[in-house]
């Protein structure tokens, strides 16, 4: 859960804030020997960071998880992120053999992470969002909706802030429209409306919940 508070507060951050971020840990970083629960941390900020398409924070973010993989082989919160790391230089990947190649080998990954901890809903998380950003052709949005609908019917899932609820049930309602299922969609953009009615989330599932709304009407 810790995870997912850090990918919660990173989506409030601009990125000049990211950037600051990380100059803070990457100095901690230099003063410890022994820093894995820092390097992940530099690792997720990295990792959101390069989703603005940054280039350079997706080489960052490879060598932070490469490294922290070194330290720890099995963990799966590192399989899950590395992952998702993999896929993304796939779709970077001019040449469809290494495009194919490297994302077979992020979702495995990803895949083995739930294997080894299948209630971990961080990484749930993490596979979930891969999974609904991964062309169609490879087969994952269904999986992708099994994984968040295992998050929201977990009991730990009453226990996260609501602005995290806010988040797992305005993604959630993106992966049914995109799988062209506009009620379940709906349903879920009010939801994540209902929980956190403040947040920017909410705010982003009104969007899509007007706009949704509209269209199952008809």
């Amino acid at each position: 859960m810790e995870n997912i508070t850090l990918e919660c507060h990173l989506n409030t951050l601009s990125k000049i804030e990211l950037l600051n971020y990380i100059t803070s840990l990457e100095r901690k970083r230099a003063q410890q020997s022994d820093c894995g629960d820092l390097l992940l941390e530099l690792g997720i900020v990295y990792h959101h960071l390069a989703q603005t398409g940054d280039k350079s924070a997706l080489e960052d973010c490879k060598e932070v998880f490469r490294e922290l993989n070194q330290q720890k082989p099995d963990d799966p919160i590192v399989l899950a992120y590395l992952g998702n790391i993999l896929t993304w230089c796939g779709n970077l990947e001019s040449a469809v053999h290494k495009k194919l190649k490297l994302t077979k080998q992020g979702i495995d990954s990803i895949d083995r992470a739930v294997a080894l901890t299948p209630d971990n809903l961080a990484v749930r998380w993490v596979r979930a969002m891969n999974s609904y950003h991964l062309p169609s052709f490879f087969g994952r949005l269904e999986i992708s909706r099994l994984d968040f609908e295992y998050i929201m019917t977990h009991p730990d899932f009453r226990r996260w802030s609501k602005e995290q609820q806010a988040m797992i049930y305005y993604r959630a309602g993106l992966t049914y429209k995109k799988d062209d299922d506009l009620e379940r969609a709906t349903q879920y953009f009010h939801q994540a409306m209902t929980i956190a009615p403040e947040s920017d989330w909410a705010k982003k599932a009104e969007q899509e919940w007007k706009a949704q709304n509209g269209k199952v009407a008809k």
